[in-house]
């Protein structure tokens, strides 16, 4: 990068400030995220993330499948621990099936595929 000259200083210092008002902007947003994240959520948007219903939701609170905490008779949900129990939820494709039958057979020393 070359040093601007003195009539170019201007543009050079508006192009500066945009990109400054830009750092600024992605901060202040993965701020907001780290504050939204930390937040519990309520069992509504526990409903809309998962797709759930709120009976359902309730349901799954009493059978522990659905990570919470609960403080008397409220039930508190961490957007981090919702997606992760998602996560862990997830079902096998049918090729994944087939990949692990066929590795479950080479270790048994199977040559039925």
């Amino acid at each position: 990068m070359k040093t601007p000259n003195f009539e170019q200083l201007p543009n050079a210092v508006a192009e500066l400030r945009t990109q400054i008002n830009e750092i600024k902007s992605i901060i202040l947003e993965k701020i907001d995220d780290d504050r939204t994240a930390k937040n519990p959520l309520s069992i509504k948007e526990v409903s809309e993330i998962t797709m759930l219903s709120v009976p359902t939701i309730y349901s799954y609170c009493q059978k522990n499948k659905i990570p919470h905490s609960k403080v008397g008779n409220r039930l508190y949900f961490f957007r981090q621990e919702i997606i992760g129990w998602i996560k862990l939820s997830k079902r096998k494709s049918l090729s994944d099936l087939m990949i692990d039958a066929e590795n479950y057979l080479k270790e048994k020393g199977g040559n039925h595929v």
